[in-house]
């Protein structure tokens, strides 16, 4: 049996391979740790000492500087030699050329397993990892010489790598983790332009054969809040949830951890879990050592929950830090990641999350007093308000307990026709009561479940590809009777240089 660590990066290809995996226990067992990044790589090889390392280049480090991830990974798998020998079989996922001169030189570092396509045929890739390695699987990547000088030594290496891995998934991440090997400065180039890659995919179900693909469908991580309190963007936020999964979307709700705890009793926790805690349980400093003495999975009518239990976890900012955050975003095993801010802007940790999101989503309330001070104060709270909805094409705003009397006033109407993309009606309070005390989705009531989803389908518009959204309106599900199919994804890359 083989100890097979992933590191995939991409949480849908991660899950598809495990699955497969699972189907051979007498021949691959599986580390109960995945790597989602590429900083955490080396530290979790060393505590799982895996047999096989499945890694995906992109994904795990999603460097867009093609010159400086060849690099890093070129030194990468140096070093793993050099610690580990050949106890540590690499089965390198890329999407490449066969004359990319870098794949050349990993196979001199004797990677004898690379799988360079954007489909990759699952009976091949496991049956290959089972054999031994074998030189004939990538003989042909050895079209011309291997020239190892474009590579720097380790000896050239030092925090300067670690800050470039960052770099390209948020910008205010500051990460001073030095090499031990660095002895010499590596000169940084100021960059001028940003380059932003956006993805289309297309989904093809054929019959036959099973085909794993490089990217499923692209993660969504969207973020849900309010300028100010008790404006509603928790129901909101659990109305999108729920309509994404009754339309076959994966979809994790993420309650903000450092407000009052509702989620877990609004949907009646103390009956429908067993000794649960959240993942930020885990991350929390008094809660990382028992752990293991409890469950952090709470599914609920389609709908991953991940919220505080009142009785057990209250967290103060200093308990979370960012990177806490982002093992629980990177946990999360869904196509769309619902994180409630509600009206925690001011903490740092959204902040930086706020260059993370793909959407940002405001929610008001035809609170006119309050319009007019999010209008006129320079508070740090309106301003950022004001800001991120004039400047991020990302950053949208929905109306709660807006009538469409309301929509067509004028005041409302001049100042966010452009930006209000959807409205919920006032729904009576007792049918929230009733809602509540069942422990339900209002989706799910049959009063408002029309009501509801033509306010939340302009919402999932902006959220999914367009390829996606006609399967959630027909109510069957993106993943309805597929299994026992394949399953292929096309994607585009569309690049664009923003100046700085």
């Amino acid at each position: 049996m083989k100890k097979t660590l992933l590191a995939i990066g991409d949480k849908n290809f991660s899950l598809i391979l495990k699955n497969h995996l699972k189907k051979f226990p007498h021949k691959f067992e599986l580390t109960e740790t995945e790597v989602f990044h590429f900083k955490y790589l080396e530290e979790i090889i060393h505590d799982t000492k895996p047999d096989l390392l499945i890694l995906h280049e992109y994904h795990l480090l999603p460097e867009k500087d093609i010159t400086a991830r060849n690099e890093i990974w070129f030194r990468f798998v140096k070093r793993m030699r050099e610690r580990y020998e050949n106890k540590l079989r690499i089965i390198f996922l890329c999407e490449r050329d066969n004359d990319d001169s870098f794949l050349s030189s990993i196979v001199s570092l004797n990677v004898l397993d690379i799988f360079n396509h954007n489909a990759i045929d699952t009976d091949t890739l496991l049956k290959q990892m089972w054999d031994e390695p074998k030189f004939k699987n990538v003989a042909h990547f050895l079209s011309k010489p291997v020239d190892l000088k474009q590579y720097s030594s380790d000896s050239e290496v030092n925090s300067e790598e670690t800050a470039a891995v960052h770099e390209g998934d948020h910008k205010n991440a500051v990460v001073n983790e030095t090499s031990e090997e660095a002895k010499s400065p590596v000169k940084v180039q100021k960059i001028i332009n940003k380059t932003t890659i956006k993805r289309n995919f297309k989904i093809n179900i054929q019959k036959n054969k099973e085909v794993i693909v490089g990217v499923p469908i692209q993660n969504q991580l969207v973020l849900v809040g309010s300028p100010y309190k008790r404006v509603g963007s928790t129901f909101l936020s659990h109305l999108l949830a729920r309509e994404l999964a009754k339309g076959g979307i994966t979809v994790t709700y993420i309650e903000d951890p450092f407000s009052s705890s509702y989620t877990f009793d609004r949907f009646i926790g103390h009956q429908k879990t067993d000794m649960y805690r959240s993942r930020f349980f885990q991350f929390n400093r008094s809660g990382e050592n028992q752990f293991y003495k409890y469950s952090s999975s709470w599914e609920y009518e389609g709908v991953q929950l991940i919220c505080k239990n009142p009785a057990h976890e209250d967290y103060q900012e200093n308990d979370l830090s960012y990177e806490s955050f982002l093992k629980v975003l990177m946990g999360t095993k869904s196509a769309v990641t619902i994180l409630d801010v509600g009206a925690s802007w001011h903490l740092n940790v959204y902040k930086e999350l706020y260059e993370m999101a793909n959407h940002v989503i405001y929610v008001i309330d035809p609170d006119i007093s309050a319009i007019q001070h999010l209008e006129e104060s320079e508070d740090s709270s309106s301003r950022f308000f004001r800001n991120t909805l004039k400047n991020s094409e990302n950053t949208l705003l929905i109306g709660n307990r807006f009538t469409d009397e309301m929509m067509r006033h004028s005041v409302i109407n001049e100042l966010y026709e452009q930006k209000m993309i959807s409205c919920v009606p006032d729904i009576p309070s007792d049918d929230v009561f009733d809602a509540q005390i069942n422990g339900i989705f209002v989706n799910d009531t049959r009063t408002h479940r029309q009501l509801i989803k033509k306010a939340m389908d302009p919402v999932i518009d902006r959220i999914l590809p367009k390829e996606l959204t006609k399967h959630v309106r027909s109510g069957k599900g993106l993943f309805h009777s597929i299994f026992n199919r394949s399953v292929s994804v096309e994607k585009e890359d569309k690049t664009q240089e923003e100046s700085k």
